[in-house]
Parts: C-alpha cells; structure tokens; sequence
C-alpha cells in the first residue's frame, strides 16, 4: 500500500508534484483556454492527448495515456465553478507571514470566522491583491494556493509553489513566470491585506494521482496493463458454496449471474459484470456478498499440502437424532458412562497437542465472517443506494436465510434512509453507552478525538462490509486499518474514471469486481 510504512514518504512525494504542477498554473489563462472552441482545442491537444488503447505494453505507456487525461480533468473542474456563474465569493484575508521550505511558500493568513467552516484541507483557492472577474483588468499579483492546515481558531495555512509555471507534464518545463515573482517578493512584507476566493477541491485528484503512480505496485497490475493475468490461479484454492445458499442462488439468479458468482469462487482477480440497467446487476451482487462471507475453502493449509473439504450430505431431522443417540447412549435412559468413573489425575480424557497438521486461525470474536469486504461506488448517491439495499433486502446465510451483515458506510453526506449505519451515527452510538467523562472538560478532553478515531478503526475492522465511494476510500482513516480488504465491488463501474478505480485497490484485495 502506497501510504502507509515506509512508502508514505513516496505518497508525500507524489503529492508534491502534483501540487507543484497545479499551483503553478495560471487562473485566468486557464479560463481563456477554455474558451478555445471545441475543434482548435482538440487540434492543440492532440499531440498530448491520446485514445485509451485497450491493452498497454507496460507502465510508462500506461500512465503517459492517463496523466495528460487526469491533468485535463484538474483544469476542467478548476474551470467548471467560472461556467457555471461562479458559486464562490471573493473574501478578504490578513497575511501574517509567509516562509519558504522545500521548493513551496507557506504563507499564515488570518480570516474571518465563517470561512473556517466553509473550506477545508486541499481546498485550491486564488490568493490575489485585488478582486477580479474574467475579462477584467489583470491583477498585479495573484496565484493558486491549497489549504495546508488550521494554525487556531481564526487561521490557516496555505501552500503556495512560486518557483515558476510549468507549461508540460515534467520538470523541465518550468519557466520563469512574471506573475510568480511579483507574487513572491509581495509575500514578503508581512500583515498585509490579500483577497482570496475558493475555486475547488484538490482530494480527490490527489487520491486519484497517487494511485495512478503506484500502479505498479497495486494488485493484478498485469490485469490492469495487459487485460491478463499472467498468474495462473490453482483450482485447488477454490471454495465451496453451502449446499442450502447454493438452491437459492440457482433458484433465484439466471446462468450469466450464477457464471459471475462462481468466477469468484475460482478466485479469478479481476470480473466484469456487465449488463444494461435492469439485467440483475445488484442482484448478483448481493449474491456474490452471500457467497464471498459463507463460502468455505474447498482445503484447509497444512504442513503436508493441504486436506481436501467435502461438503457432507444434510441429514433430514430424524435421521440426525436417530446419530445423535446411537453416538451419546446416555441422552436415552442410559447414564452417562463418564459419570461412572472418576479420573485419578485429575483429567477427564486424552487429546493429542502433538504432530498436529492442521494451522491455527485466530479470528476475532466479534466478527464471524473471515472475508472482509469493501463496496464502492463513484458518487454519494449511487453508494447510498446500494447500501440501502444492503439494509433492506439483505444477504443470505450458509442455511439460505436472509440476514443483515454488519455494515459501515463511510464517508459524508449520508442519505438520511442509511443514517443508522453512517460511521458517524455508530460512533455515537458508542459513545453513548459508554462513560461520558471521556467527553467531558478537563484532562481528558483531550482523549475524546483519540477515543472517537479508535472506534472508527473498531468499526471498520470487525464490519463484514464497508462502503464508501471511490475517492473516500483513499482517505487516511482506511490506511490506518489493522486489516485489509479480502475483496472489492465497485457499483457503477462504468460511471467512474480508471484513476478513480485504481483507489481503492490499494487496499491489497484478492479480487475486484466490477458491476
């Protein structure tokens, strides 16, 4: 996983370029760019934008088609706020300071109250002396900069890249930028009044950046790359399905479904369940949930190679009781023979703990699935979807029974119909069965952030299933999970774009199927 140990210094890395590149750019070049018509704007891209092939050689092919791609998304989302009337306003703010470190400007700027609400961490926004409209006089000094961090109640920190404008995808297009230097030396003198407007927000495309750059590192990049996978998978990893759900997958799901489901069982890494709306899209997926938490290895590990599973035929109730007694007489009007006799050591029997071939398992106690599942989605909507009919139609056990799994969705801006298991409500749910003095004023209140981000961790460890859109899941709370994610359902697959895909499989799942 690209963010977490010692790999989180190359995340930081790749946020730093990416940062460089976009903070570098010019706003108001950007917003007459967009006015190019349609036909010379393809003409003057076309030697930098490509057609996504179907397969790529390896991954510097890979990323010189999709970086320009991303690159192209950055500035249309920059430029979608101006088309669309422009939904920010322009706010005055105090530079206290600004400091130069590591190539970047951090500048501390005092605002007012209400704009500590409304922006947040990787907001971009435009920093300039005076207030501006397209196609208005141009400023003297003006530039990107992203929100770093809050320094108190009333200030924050912005990043800022002076050093010059890239005009390419790599360093050595930098140039030397007028407007950069004019911006850097005004910086210089401190407590003095700037304008500030937010223009959008930068996570997701960090999300989405890291990513793509780490697809070398992420699982079946082979399948990503090449469209196949070059590990050939041993049938003999495959699982079983429990007879009981296996009669109501096939009572209840057409060929093609029960095809993509038993994909799963044969662990292939990558399955593309394609059809138009209305073919049963979710309703294998749900299946595939059922199968993925109850299906059982068709060997278990051990030091001589494995032991074949059989599922054993399932006795009607009679003929079970009718074992039941033959195997413990004194259940009839017999006594029980171990009652008979006392053991003079103190032992009540025999169990060998030696040459004992099987390996054990610790599995939590509070979760009863082993497989641990992540459900995506591209937007708030298409998630809360999902989930909702998660909570309402439900999975089915190993007996064919319908059940609600534990479920966490992740994430903001629940749907108020899947509020009961947003993290949010769970989290205080906690909370409040627990000893209030953990919030209270005093030397523990600083505990309470501390205790409050522990149960996010609780909560998504022991949840069967975990939701969240694509971008969230690259958030940090998911990087500092204890466990990973056995399996991955991206809903609405085709609705997304592939760097947004790419997030959530850093998680290091076995398989991703996409819906």
């Amino acid at each position: 996983m690209v963010a977490m140990g010692g790999s989180a210094a190359i995340a930081s890395n790749l946020q730093n370029r990416l940062q460089k590149m976009v903070l570098s750019w010019d706003y108001l070049r950007l917003l007459s760019e967009m006015k190019v018509s349609t036909k010379k704007k393809k003409k003057d891209s076309g030697s930098v934008l490509r057609e996504v092939p179907l397969s790529f050689s390896d991954v510097k092919e890979y990323l010189s088609v999709f970086e320009p791609l991303l690159f192209e998304e950055v500035k249309a989302q920059i430029c979608r706020g101006e088309e669309e009337g422009g939904s920010f306003e322009w706010e005055m703010i105090a530079v206290i300071k600004c400091e130069k470190a590591h190539d970047f400007h951090f500048a501390q700027v005092a605002v007012q109250a209400h704009m500590m609400e409304q922006l947040s961490d990787n907001d971009l926004i435009i920093v300039s002396k005076e207030k501006f409209q397209d196609g208005s006089t141009i400023p003297s000094a003006y530039a990107f900069a992203s929100v770093e961090g809050r320094e108190g109640k009333q200030t924050l920190k912005l990043r800022l890249f002076l050093e010059g404008e890239f005009t390419g995808l790599n360093e050595k297009t930098l140039s030397r930028s007028s407007r950069l230097l004019k911006m850097a030396k005004a910086l210089q003198t401190a407590n003095t009044a700037w304008w500030m407007m937010k223009v959008s927000n930068l996570s997701t495309i960090i999300r989405e950046y890291t990513a793509l750059q780490s697809v070398n590192h992420l699982p079946f990049a082979d399948v990503i790359l090449s469209g196949q996978d070059k590990i050939k998978i041993n049938d003999s990893s495959d699982s079983i399905i429990p007879p009981k759900l296996m009669g109501f997958l096939l009572e209840n799901h057409n060929e093609s479904q029960i095809q993509a489901i038993k994909a799963g069982l044969a662990h292939t890494p990558m399955v593309l369940i394609q059809g138009p709306p209305g073919t049963g899209k979710t309703q294998t997926i749900l299946g595939l949930l059922s199968v993925a938490l109850h299906a059982v290895p068709s060997q278990l590990p051990s030091k001589s190679g494995g032991q074949r599973l059989y599922v054993r035929e399932d006795f009607p109730v009679e003929k079970k009781f009718d074992h039941w007694l033959k195997a413990s007489p004194w259940l009839g009007k017999a006594g029980n023979p171990r009652d008979m006799l006392m053991p003079c050591d103190g032992d009540d029997g025999f169990f060998p703990t030696t040459n004992n071939d099987f390996k054990l398992e610790v599995v939590s106690a509070k979760r009863k699935h082993r497989v641990h599942v992540l459900v995506c989605a591209p937007s708030n909507s298409a998630l809360d979807e999902i989930v909702l009919r998660l909570m309402n139609t439900g999975l089915r056990d190993e007996n064919g029974q319908a059940f609600i799994p534990s479920i966490v969705r992740i994430g903001v801006n629940p749907h108020h119909s899947v509020q009961s298991v947003s993290m949010d409500y769970l989290v205080e749910q906690r909370l409040s069965s627990m000893d209030r003095g953990i919030a209270t004023s005093g030397p523990r209140a600083g505990s309470a952030g501390m205790e409050r981000e522990r149960m996010r961790l609780s909560i998504m460890n022991e949840a069967a299933i975990v939701c969240s859109t694509l971008s969230f899941s690259g958030s940090g709370v998911f990087h500092r999970m204890n466990r990973g994610f056995d399996v991955v359902i991206i809903d609405e697959a085709a609705q997304a774009v592939e760097p947004s895909t790419l997030v959530p499989l850093a998680h290091g799942c076995k398989q991703v199927f996409l819906a």
